[in-house]
């Protein structure tokens, strides 16, 4: 997109559409965005107008037939020449191309096609794409076109193209990939270059350490015997094909496992006459054969290169064929447990390897040290075993697996906490697979797999070994010192699975065995492996020449494995030469191989490893050779002849390729055979000898003639290989010699394959640029950089090799300055390794990875350099590296921080990090961090800051800042600093995540480099933003994106409670609900969805999850939580549907709730849910309605393999199938040889509940059934098909049964008519299918049938085939992937074909595999969409497919044996009685005054059900009981509800409403919610928070109505109180106190009156006292105390206060008043 946008805010929105399987594999895309302001665009503009002419000025290059040398299009001022596109409006377009040939090459070479754009990206770009125009491609309309073979990808500013292209007819074309606008830029300018080079493959015998692929598997170097071959190796992929041969001399097995950096197929095929017919093929790269018959056959291997030029490219192989009898008689010794349940190893289900848990050890052994043997079974799938295992730490970790290759290849695989596979186990030998890695913190699930065969198991349960060893990594280093590569250690003993375990045979050879560490600190180290041997076998080792003195010894042993007599070795491997090596025939017994270790030198050398090549086999398994080479060949010997002399003028390269043989020695001597070569260049040598290291070892020698300089050949599996570069020329030796004398048993004829390939030397630097690791440019002073501007901001990924070592310059980037400029380049290796190379600008000046000052006006030149000393095979050393680079006017950069730094802000001080105790999380953001003048001088630590976790934690910190005034880095480390975390340098940001366990840490930021004291610019700050989060290890889930799924519905009632999108909410007792997108909680939570019911119902509730999810749904009551027992109900082991029927006659409220155990290693946890609510009552009338049409049983007895039928059941038919168990209909027939069964019923699970069983029966006078099988369901993602339930028979049946019943069953109907002269009919689709397997066909189709559809709708059709799927091409059947090519092709060979039109045909639109597919996708299911736009009312159409197009693996048809038919509704019938048709608009106009609406006027309006074929009000509801929408009339109103009836009889006007959305509230919607205001409009409110009691103000404020106060107007107004601040505060203070004051003076003068009046004697009238007086005396005498807390009740209810305290107030006054009052007063206060 090309957009000019106007100032605000925007969002950028991505969309991943996931068109095939994605899985296990990280996907990533090629992105580049730039944002200008218009007067900064125009500027660049400005620069190049110039060069814009009124006509295209484009390259005039052509190509024509490219030379079989180096070509490059023009000198260097043609390359940078600048070419100019005139603009033009609207048009995205090709608008330059050129078409060339490439012609063969010599067979060894490829042409690598390089192309460079330069350009300015955001003014106008340009792209480029490769086509072949010797290979058509066909769209879906049948038009043809070019192939396309690769696009460009873009880099900064340029667009490349590498591609490593065949012989053949191409079109190279460059397009605008997007529209231009030339008002704004008249041109797009760019730049081409060109260059193509021939790689030739001998140039990879230097690069690529691995040999070629053998022509021919029945070479004496590679087969064991006539009868056996075993090869495991890894060989060099030299083209696109490869094949070999070999010969099968009896009935044999055979296994292939093939691997490669590259796609690759693979495929058996058997001669055939005089051709060729395949047999079998590779799946994920396994092929299988249990039996191959005697013949001659041939292995085909295809490979497919990708856009990228792929180096190296490897295949890893590993081949056994065997005669099947010996692996039968193998077998028999199997002794497999019973009840067919897999023994796997006790790891914990949750292995953590922390801190506290390491070293861990598992070595699958018993007590006494015996090796423990488990067992899988192949019939129960490919995952044998899994578990979660949490890293907590860096870990190496080294798994070791042993199983017989032939029979079981147990694999082993990690896959990370994202779901990818991270690793999978290689074969270090046969029967022998390693995982060995170094694992980062995180959550992976360690798997164990096996080839799943579909064809009859060889074996009935596979027997393996596991041992598994995991240290910290920093531990294993310190005691290993090995780095980037895969160590073995020496195994203790060869008696298990993976070495001699299965038929006493074994081959063994890696480069890396590890030396005991402990050897460094020892004279002597000594190792002992025992051994086995059960009959009399040849045993052969070679150890290469090594600093430390091994020696190798083999001796008589116990069965303990105690050495018999140490004095006495059986033999040794001391020869006269450096190795060691021997070969004997040794009789069955006891052994053990005894390694000596001698440190002679005292090596302190780190990580000490040797090479060793291994091989014991029975005598009778050895290859048949003669004993002597002449009798049956001319010669004793055949070695190759060599050249005496090489001169340049001999030609170059020179190549010898050579088969020969030699006579072996006895123990009188050893074999060899010297040349002598002169050699007048300096040159580059590889040397090769082949053979069969088990009966004839050789090994190559190279020296010079004066022995100054001498080598030997390193020991690969069967060859021995020399490789040397840059040798001087001179007088040169070969030697071929064998490194041991042979056992006189086993001397005979020896083969061997001898290459040569000599070259003269190339001096020259080596960049190898990818298109993973960007372009590193030479000149800056070009279009992308610096041509057109002054300013540049690079971040590149550079990959270089440089010959020369580390002090000269290995690259230069020249530019140039036309002002002076602020220069910054940074150079780093990645989060943990230093700077793999340095830099300056003068070679005089430092090296420095950190270069930052201004730089005048003038030319300059960067020079690289390495910054290692690495070997490498190139020679020299090899780096990858970050380069960043930044260059802007001094002056601009003054000024964009002078306007940063003008406002005032201080620096930044971080938060203290507060982790959540709840759920440990934390989380800071800050977008203006701030650095003051003083900080961003500073070199080093700026910030330390200090945290601690309580649980295992991920961290993840962000600091984005202007790289180009100062570079940020991140760390954290432990509190002992032992532990270092560091971020990964990117463009003007560093990101740091990292997993840590418990502990106290500290997150570090520091600055690399401070602004430099020789700039005389002072800066005075520098900003970043900074984001900071810590969470819980274990809250995984909620970091994953889920967004692509849906949450589960809560309210089913309520338009708002989350159904509206999958047919909600519930209209009058009705709901039609499906989704198979819902999400699971990912904490494990219940999912409860709430609904109400009024009257009988039936529920039928459907659930599908396609991962390992144990989930289970139930209904409950949820006013008395009791929950409904189901009607009828059925699981499988990823489904469960179930019925329900509520007997309810009042409203009644109910609750589904879903609880399932989360699989935890599963994120974005989805589901499939039907839900289908009806009343009995209406579903009543619809089975009466439902007798029409013909009532058609399928037969009991089925006499053809094809039958299908769309008939019903009647509640007759059902009791009179009906016994104790439930109904049954049964249909039976029987088969002569295996067959496949496909049997499909679809039904509507509202009227039935139906399940299909298989039973099988031997047969005889009295048959006896036994389940042999039972139906899944399978449903279709649309609306309309919810509940057109299917259940599915796909079963193989077994010839062993003779008879079968297929069974439809039900427990008890669902709904039964009240009387038998009642008739229900319960309508069903039938199909039946059967097939031998010689005919592949469609087994079914879902929907079977369609009657009365919704043309408005997309139509959805699922078909199942029985076989996966292969799809014509010209070459061969190709396997339909997910790919769009495969769907593109798909969706032209199937189609609706109109019945009554044989020229309308419909295609579907789109093409996928169905989204509930449960397990592996396996390639059998394909959900077809048919768009609406395409599909006619009222017509029949008929489901095709294309003859001719559709294959199985084998290249036979497939077939659709049964009919489809689908009937959409008609025009008259579309409205349904209730509406208008308009066929111009193709809607119903339903009637007004029915309250009709949908697209058939088939629905109720909101606010009306339906009851008798009318749509009406439920009682004591009218339009405007829930309140009138802002749309409403006098006359006509838009409820803002749905109205519900009274559930209370004796008032039937206390409705309630349900409103439609949550901006309206109260109990008949009549008002707006908090938060919205303007009723009926309800818009909402800018105040956040919300105005509770109030109305929002344009400003965004509350303004409150007057007794309502606060910024949300949520407290009471001062003066005011109570539940609605009704209460006016100071009026009722001051009547609450007069109240107080007139009951406390009524108590004084009670207490005095009382007390006077006790006082008066009899008999005494002078102490007699009036009533009168003891009023005036206690009133009138006494009234201070109460006057003064009267005035203070007065000015207390006059003060501003709650109620409460101010009553509390006066109550403490009064007491104190009385309290001061006299005696009197007080006796009478406390009698009181």
């Amino acid at each position: 997109m090309f957009e000019k946008l106007q100032p605000g805010s925007y969002v950028l929105n991505f969309q991943f559409l996931v068109l095939k399987d994605v899985s296990g594999t990280c996907h990533s895309f090629n992105f580049e965005l730039a944002i200008a302001p218009v007067n900064d665009f125009q500027t660049d503009v400005n620069a190049y107008k110039h060069v814009c002419k009124a006509a295209d000025h484009l390259p005039d290059v052509e190509l024509g037939v490219l030379p079989v040398s180096t070509f490059q299009w023009g000198n260097d001022d043609d390359i940078w020449t600048v070419n100019s596109l005139v603009n033009e409006d609207g048009k995205q377009r090709d608008f330059w191309s050129r078409d060339f040939e490439v012609p063969r090459g010599s067979g060894t070479t490829t042409l690598i096609f390089q192309l460079h754009l330069g350009y300015r990206f955001l003014t106008g770009d340009v792209a480029v794409r490769l086509e072949r125009t010797d290979v058509q491609e066909v769209d879906r309309s049948g038009n043809k076109s070019n192939k396309i073979v690769a696009f460009g990808f873009n880099g900064y500013n340029q667009h490349s193209l590498l591609h490593s292209i065949q012989e053949g007819s191409y079109k190279l074309v460059l397009y605008l990939p997007v529209t231009q606008n030339k008002t704004v830029s008249p041109c797009t300018p760019f730049t081409l270059s060109i260059n193509t080079s021939w790689q030739t493959r001998e140039e990879d015998i230097f690069s690529c350490p691995h040999a070629k692929l053998p022509k021919d598997f029945d070479s004496p170097t590679l087969a064991d015997s006539a009868d056996i071959i075993r090869v495991m190796d890894r060989f060099l992929v030299e083209d696109w094909f490869h094949s070999f041969n070999f010969t099968v001399t009896q009935l044999s097995t055979i296994r292939v496992d093939a691997t490669s950096q590259v796609p690759l197929q693979f495929e058996l095929n058997q001669q055939y006459g005089s051709g060729w017919r395949k047999i079998s093929s590779d799946v994920d790269g396994e092929l299988f054969v249990t039996e191959i018959p005697v013949g001659n056959y041939q292995m085909n291997f295809y490979y497919a290169f990708l856009d990228e030029l792929v180096f190296c490219p490897f295949l890893d192989l590993e081949f056994v064929l065997r005669p099947k009898n010996h692996v039968e008689d193998r077998l028999a010794t199997f002794n497999c447990p019973g009840g067919h349940v897999s023994t796997i190893p006790a790891l914990p289900t949750r292995l953590t390897l922390g801190t506290f848990s390491l070293p861990y050890t598992f070595s699958g052994t018993t007590p006494s040290g015996k090796e423990n043997i488990y067992y899988a079974f192949p019939e129960l799938g490919g995952v044998v075993a899994e578990w979660d295992v949490v890293v907590a730490d860096d870990v190496y970790f080294h798994l070791t697996i042993g199983s017989y290759f032939i029979t079981s290849n147990i694999r082993a695989e990690l896959i990370s906490s994202s779901g990818f596979v991270q690793l999978r186990s290689d074969s270090v030998s046969l029967n022998n697979n390693h995982l060995v890695a170094e694992l980062q913190p995180d959550t992976y699930k360690l798997r164990l797999t096996q080839f799943e065969n579909s064809g009859t198991p060889l074996v009935t349960c596979s027997p393996f070994t596991f041992s598994l060893y995991a240290e910290q990594l920093g531990d294993w280093r310190q005691r290993t010192f090995c780095e980037d590569i895969t160590v073995l250690d020496i195994p203790s003993t060869l008696d298990s699975l993976n070495f001699l375990g299965f038929d006493g045979s074994m081959k063994i050879q890696n480069n890396h065995w590890l030396v005991p560490v402990n050897v460094s600190s020892r004279l002597l180290v000594e190792h002992e492996t025992f051994f086995e041997v059960k009959e009399s076998s040849m045993i052969r080792i070679y150890v290469e020449e090594h600093m430390i003195d091994i020696d190798i010894e083999l001796h008589l042993a116990n069965a303990n494995g105690t050495i018999i007599d140490s004095s006495r070795p059986v033999v040794t491997g001391a020869n006269a030469f450096g190795e060691e090596s021997f070969a004997k025939t040794v009789d069955p017994g006891f052994y053990v191989l005894k390694f000596l270790f001698w440190n002679w030198e005292n090596a302190k050398t780190p990580c000490l490893t040797f090479d060793m090549q291994l091989a014991i086999s029975p005598v009778s398994q050895l290859p048949v050779r003669d004993k002597k080479c002449t009798i049956s060949r001319a010669h004793e010997h055949l070695w190759p002849s060599v050249p005496s002399s090489l001169k340049k003028e001999d030609g170059l390269p020179y190549i010898k390729e050579f088969s020969g043989y030699f006579q072996q020695s006895d123990v009188a001597g050893f074999e060899e055979h010297s040349y002598n070569i002169s050699i007048h260049y300096e040159f580059d040598i590889h040397l090769e000898l082949g053979y069969n290291f088990l009966v004839g070892d050789l090994v190559l020698q190279f020296s010079r003639a004066d022995k100054s300089f001498t080598a030997y050949g390193d020991n690969e599996n069967t060859r021995n290989v020399f490789n040397a570069k840059h040798l001087p020329a001179g007088d040169y030796s070969i030697t071929i010699y064998e490194a041991t004398s042979n056992d006189p048993d086993a001397v005979a004829c020896s083969d061997f394959d001898f290459f040569m390939f000599i070259d003269q030397s190339k001096d020259e630097v080596v960049e190898v640029e990818k298109k993973d690791n960007g372009w590193l440019p030479t000149d800056l002073n070009t279009i992308p950089y610096l041509l057109y501007s002054n300013e540049l901001k690079l971040h590149e990924q550079a990959f270089l090799v440089f010959s020369s070592g580390i002090s000269s310059v290995a690259k230069t980037i020249k530019f140039e300055l036309k002002v002076a400029s602020l220069f910054h380049l940074v150079i780093d290796g990645g989060q943990n390794s230093a700077a793999p190379f340095l830099a300056n600008l003068e070679e005089s000046q430092p090296k420095t990875d950190d270069l930052l000052k201004v730089l005048q006006p003038g030319s300059y030149t960067i020079n690289l350099y390495s910054n290692r000393d690495t070997p490498h095979l190139f020679g020299g050393s090899v780096s990858l590296a970050n380069i960043h680079l930044s260059i802007q006017p001094y002056e601009t950069m003054k000024t964009e921080v002078s306007q940063l730094c003008s406002a005032s802000k201080a620096r930044w001080v971080p938060d203290e990090v507060s982790i959540r105790e709840t759920d440990g999380y934390y989380h800071y953001r800050e977008p203006n961090a701030r650095l003051d003048s003083r900080q961003v001088t500073i070199t080093g630590d700026l910030y330390t800051i200090p945290f601690e976790v309580e649980e295992d934690s991920i961290i993840s910190v962000q600091v984005y800042y202007e790289f180009l005034w100062g570079d940020l880095r991140l760390s954290v480390t432990n509190k002992a600093k032992t532990e270092v975390h560091r971020g990964n340098n990117d463009f003007n940001s560093n990101d740091l995540q990292a997993f840590l366990t418990p502990g106290e840490y500290q997150l570090i930021i520091n600055q690399p480099l401070g602004w430099p004291a020789d700039i005389d610019y002072r800066l005075p700050c520098s900003e970043f933003f900074i984001r900071f989060s810590i969470s819980a290890a274990d809250s995984g889930a909620d970091r994953v994106d889920c967004s692509a799924y849906a949450t589960f519905p809560w309210d089913l009632m309520s338009p708002s409670g989350g159904s509206a999108d999958f047919g909600g909410p519930m209209q009058f007792g009705r709901l039609d609900l499906w989704s198979n997108k819902f999400l699971m909680n990912g904490d494990g939570t219940e999912l409860v969805s709430a609904f109400s019911l009024s009257e009988p119902s039936l529920i039928s509730l459907f659930i599908s999850q396609p991962s390992w999810n144990d989930l289970s749904a139930v209904i409950e009551n949820s006013d008395s939580q009791v929950a409904i027992a189901p009607h009828s109900e059925h699981h499988t082991w990823y489904q469960q549907v179930s019925a329900f029927k509520t007997e309810q006659t009042r409203l009644t409220n109910f609750d589904i709730e879903l609880s399932y155990l989360p699989s935890s290693w599963t994120s974005c946890a989805q589901f499939s849910l039907g839900l289908a609510i009806a009343p009995i009552k209406q579903l009543e009338r619809e089975l009466q309605a439902a007798c029409t049409g013909p009532h058609t049983l399928p037969p009991t007895t089925m006499a053809s393999n094809v039958y299908q039928s769309s008939s019903y059941f009647t509640n007759q038919d059902i009791a009179a199938h009906t016994s104790t168990n439930g109904f049954a209909y049964n249909m039976e027939f029987t088969i002569t040889e295996n067959t496949d069964l496909d049997a499909a019923l679809t039904y509507n699970p509202l009227y039935s509940f139906y399940v299909l069983r298989v039973y099988a029966s031997r047969g005889g006078a009295t048959d006896s059934w036994s389940l042999f099988s039972e139906g899944s369901w399978n449903t279709v993602a649309e609306e309309d098909n919810t509940h057109s339930f299917t259940q599915v028979i796909d079963v193989r049946l077994d010839k062993r049964y003779p008879k079968y019943r297929l069974a439809i069953e039900q427990t008890k109907p669902l709904i039964e008519p009240a009387s038998s002269s009642q008739t229900y009919c319960y309508p069903f689709n039938f199909v039946f299918q059967m097939g031998s397997g010689n005919q592949p066909f469609v087994r079914y189709v879902e929907p079977t049938q369609g009657e009365n559809l919704n043309s408005e709708r997309d139509f959805y059709v699922e078909l199942r085939f029985s076989d996966k799927l292969f799809l014509h091409s010209e070459a061969s059947p190709k396997a339909a992937d997910r790919t769009r090519f495969t769907r593109d092709l798909l969706i032209t060979y199937i189609y609706l074909q109109d019945t009554k039109s044989s020229a309308k045909k419909v295609y579907p639109a789109d093409v996928r595999a169905p989204e509930d597919n449960p397990g592996p996708d396996d390639g059998t299911r394909w959900l077809f969409t048919f768009s609406s736009k395409n599909l006619e009312y009222g017509a029949h159409y008929q489901l095709t497919l294309v003859s001719g197009k559709l294959f199985d693996e084998a290249g036979k048809e497939m077939v659709l044996r049964t009919v489809h038919n689908y009937t959409m509704a008609a025009f008259e019938s579309r409205c349904n009685g209730h509406g208008t048709y308009n066929e111009n608009t193709k809607k119903c106009i339903c009637n007004v005054n029915e309250h009709r609406t949908g697209a058939s006027c088939n629905e109720c309006e909101t606010g009306f059900y339906e009851q008798d074929g009318k749509c009406v009000r439920p009682v004591g509801c009218d339009d405007r009981s829930c309140g009138c929408g802002p749309s409403s009339t006098a006359s006509h109103c838009v409820p803002l509800g749905v109205c519900s009836p009274s559930t209370d009889p004796a008032h039937p006007e206390a409705i309630t409403c349900s409103c439609d959305s949550p901006k309206y509230a109260g109990d008949r919607c009549e008002k707006c919610a908090v938060g919205y205001s303007n009723y009926p409009m309800c818009t909402q409110d800018k105040c956040d928070p919300p105005c509770e009691h109030g109305t929002c103000t344009d400003d965004g404020t509350c303004k409150c109505k007057d007794n309502w106060d606060g910024p949300a107007c949520s407290t009471c107004a001062p003066g005011f109180s109570g539940s609605n601040c009704e209460t006016e505060n100071g009026i009722m203070k001051v009547v609450g106190m007069i109240l107080v004051v007139l009951i406390v003076i009524a108590i004084v003068a009670v207490g005095v009156w009382y007390y006077k009046f006790r006082r008066v004697t009899i008999g005494d009238d002078s102490g007699l006292v009036t009533n009168e007086e003891i009023l005036m005396e206690g009133i009138g005498q006494k009234p201070t105390a109460l006057d003064s807390s009267d005035s203070d009740s007065s000015s207390l209810g006059s003060s501003s206060g709650s109620w409460d305290n101010t009553k509390n107030v006066q109550a403490a006054q009064v007491d104190s008043s009385l309290s001061s009052d006299s005696d009197e007063v007080v006796g009478g206060s406390n009698l009181l």
